[in-house]
């Protein structure tokens, strides 16, 4: 047993728990019933919008690794496309999970209006920062 098969044995585990989180907050009154939503529902939706994330991520690598695991011809393609999908199923279910929490810290604390768009403008400028030095160092940014 290589880390592999660990790996494709362990991302279900990942699943049905995640499916468990997911479950539970969604089956909670805030979610049905509550159209002005309090701190309290802004952070819950950033752990099921992260857990969400993490679900369909998982799959993707799942469906990946298990095709190279077999030597399907699908492996290459599925590994190439991989940094796409991270866009998609890793870092924008973070972003927006991240937002939803800055917006619960934003209604509880009154200095947290301040520290939430600083912290946005720091990411913005430091993410902006990053991706003009990649860009100068490799040439330019593909894009499928």
């Amino acid at each position: 047993m290589n880390a592999t098969d660990v790996y494709i044995w362990n991302s279900w585990l990942v699943y049905v728990l995640s499916i468990g989180v997911l479950l539970h907050y969604f089956s909670q009154q805030w979610f049905r019933e509550n159209s002005h939503w309090q701190a309290y529902d802004w952070l819950l939706a950033g752990i099921c919008i992260s857990f969400l994330g993490k679900i369909l991520d998982g799959i993707y690598w799942h469906a990946a690794w298990s095709a190279l695991q077999n030597k399907a011809p699908s492996a290459d393609a599925l590994l190439a496309d991989g940094t796409f999908w991270n866009l998609w199923f890793r870092q924008l279910p973070i972003i927006v999970a991240s937002a939803c929490h800055l917006r619960a810290a934003w209604l509880v604390y009154d200095e947290a209006p301040r520290r939430c768009c600083l912290i946005a403008a720091v990411a913005l400028a430091t993410g902006s920062i990053v991706w003009v030095i990649t860009a100068l160092l490799t040439g330019g940014i593909a894009v499928k």
